[in-house]
């Protein structure tokens, strides 16, 4: 007995793929871990067949085998642009416009293709350290909570598990707090840099991209996404029939998620900054809560429709001068 460990000895670590489905040797960067964790997944063939007997069972093997992870990590203003690139499926070039050669705009918008980037994933612990090659996003949550570090939640799936020799070294990132979190509403995208902020106690932005896997010799040969879905939640103190009138009218309305980390300064006068826009949202499912003690609060659903040639889109400011590619 050598191996036994709390659950803070597991990390996690990820790194952009420069060819789908074959894993990187090292990762690009290691993760803060909340929660979660990767393992390998079995899909076991358990028989029953008529030998002349009552006993059910009578041979089972494995057929199948993948991976799926699921983690909850903090937004971070450089590592968190790996993450976008997998998530959006394409890295793009960074753009110098907020301070030329010292800050950089990294803006994400979805690659129209199912061959979206993909990832290894490792996994260190005392017991095991192994990395999981061509794992894909499933679905991607950032939470806007007021009384906790910005954070997100993502799922993935990907290969079996390989033996990796890999050691952890966390790189220091900017983070988020509730402080830097600003929601905006306008009914177009091009009227948010101008529009005042709407105060939630609350939101969720979630994407979700229909991962589909055929199989070849028991393992995944192709993992693609499916269509990407983009929805959410935002919460508000109920002062207003606002949040009521956008539903029951069936307004359309561009939103934006904005961290803007004001207590630190990246070049001359520079913030790292994390905007995600909503280019149109349709709204649902308005719900209130009235406890006779407390504020009353007024919950909305939305989802995210195409608007020409536009859906969504991650800008992430920060010094790094490079693509996030492979």
């Amino acid at each position: 007995m050598a191996n036994e460990h709390s659950g803070n000895k597991t990390a996690i670590g990820i790194a952009i793929e420069g060819t789908r489905g074959t894993a990187e040797a090292s990762p690009d960067v290691w993760l803060p871990r909340l929660s979660g964790v990767i393992d390998d997944k079995d899909g076991r063939d358990l028989v029953s067949s008529a030998q002349g007997s009552i006993y059910k069972n009578t041979h089972s093997k494995i057929v199948q085998r993948h991976s799926e992870g699921s983690f909850e990590g903090l937004i971070e203003d450089i590592n968190f642009g790996y993450i976008l690139n997998a998530l959006y499926g394409d890295a793009p070039t960074p753009d110098d416009t907020p301070e030329a050669g010292v800050i950089y705009d990294h803006a994400f918008v979805p690659l129209d293709s199912n061959l979206h980037q993909s990832l290894t994933v490792f996994k260190y612990n005392p017991v095991q350290t192994k990395k999981f090659g061509y794992c894909m996003i499933e679905n991607l949550t950032m939470e806007f909570l007021k009384d906790q570090i910005m954070r997100f939640t993502m799922d993935v799936k990907g290969l079996p598990g390989a033996d990796d020799t890999d050691t952890v070294s966390i790189t220091a990132n900017n983070l988020f707090v509730p402080k830097h979190f600003t929601f905006k509403k306008a009914s177009a995208q091009a009227g948010l840099d101008a529009a005042g902020e709407t105060i939630v106690e609350r939101a969720t932005l979630t994407f979700n991209k229909s991962l589909q896997m055929t199989w070849n010799d028991g393992i995944p040969y192709l993992i693609i996404n499916g269509e990407m879905d983009v929805s959410g939640e935002i919460t508000t103190v109920y002062n207003a029939e606002t949040m009521h009138d956008l539903v029951h009218d069936d307004t359309t309305q561009a939103l934006r998620f904005q961290l803007t980390n004001t207590d630190v300064t990246i070049g001359t006068a520079g913030n790292p900054q994390l905007t995600t826009d909503v280019y149109a949202a349709v709204f649902s499912d308005w719900s209130k809560e009235e406890p006779l003690a407390g504020l009353v609060r007024e919950t909305v659903k939305f989802n995210a429709l195409q608007s020409g040639a536009n859906f969504v889109k991650s800008t992430l400011r920060n010094l790094h001068a490079t693509a996030y590619d492979a």
